[in-house]
């Protein structure tokens, strides 16, 4: 069984022109129907080997590169709220342009766990559905090729879009993007953590498979948008550990103790 290829255009754009791209999608985008709100926090925790591959990886441009994340969505403010959360373990390669997703679920107990010393990545295959299997044993071949340590928690809130005749094509605009230390994992909501990007901007993303429909290739080019490189976890990391921009040879103390 196969993971489809995706294609992800990012933009930083200030929430005026965000929303200025969003009119010109009228009547052709409607709201993801899981943000019965019309948005929802999204939160991640972003591990790396003890030498940072997957932060050095992205900042010096490699082709072929991978990250590894638990994602879930909602606050949690207290461990009792852990037995209604879904957890997401995904590995995210990137082969040139090509973006490829292997993803798994695991129950809520087990964040606290993940975030102190990543269990139960390395056994992961033991606690997945069966349907599940293939792609968990994909994501815990990779983990258990190096020792992975919890390094940051990452929350935006999130406001989907997709096509509905073509579920695959989405546009996503990313607020409030704050980072904390994986120590704080019962203190994640839209309130706690460092901001780290101004007010008043926003990550604009759009995801599609194959090729970019022409209309909203068009509305790109009409809203004035210019598409960069940019990495939510880099930023984050940068955010919170400030002497990892730097290769350093006292990098292994600058290392969270976990």
């Amino acid at each position: 069984m196969n993971v489809k290829p995706r294609f992800e255009f990012k933009y930083i754009v200030n929430t005026q022109l965000a929303e200025k791209f969003l009119h010109k999608l009228k009547g052709n985008m409607m709201v993801d129907p899981f943000a019965d709100k019309g948005g929802y926090h999204v939160n991640s925790i972003y591990l790396d080997t003890p030498d940072l591959y997957c932060y050095y990886s992205k900042v010096d441009g490699e082709k072929v590169r991978y990250k590894l994340r638990v994602r879930w969505y909602g606050e949690i403010l207290k461990e009792s709220e852990l037995e209604k959360t879904t957890l997401f373990v995904e590995i995210k390669n990137r082969n040139n342009d090509e973006i490829f997703k292997n993803r798994v679920k695991l129950p809520g107990k087990y964040l606290i766990g993940i975030a102190e010393n990543g269990f139960p990545l390395k056994k992961l295959s033991q606690f997945v559905n069966e349907k599940d299997l293939w792609q968990a044993n994909i994501i815990q071949n990779i983990v258990n090729q190096n020792n992975w340590l919890p390094m940051c928690v990452t929350s935006y809130y999130r406001r989907p879009y997709l096509w509905p005749y073509d579920r695959d094509v989405r546009v996503t605009i990313d607020n409030n993007l704050r980072v904390q230390n994986v120590k704080n994992i019962l203190q994640v909501s839209q309130e706690n953590g460092s901001q780290v990007l101004p007010a008043d901007l926003c990550v604009l993303e759009i995801k599609f498979n194959w090729a970019m429909p022409l209309w909203l290739l068009e509305s790109c080019v009409e809203a004035g948008l210019e598409m960069r490189r940019y990495s939510k976890y880099a930023s984050c990391m940068e955010k919170l550990y400030p002497e990892y921009t730097v290769r350093s040879s006292r990098f292994q103390e600058l290392l969270p103790i976990v």
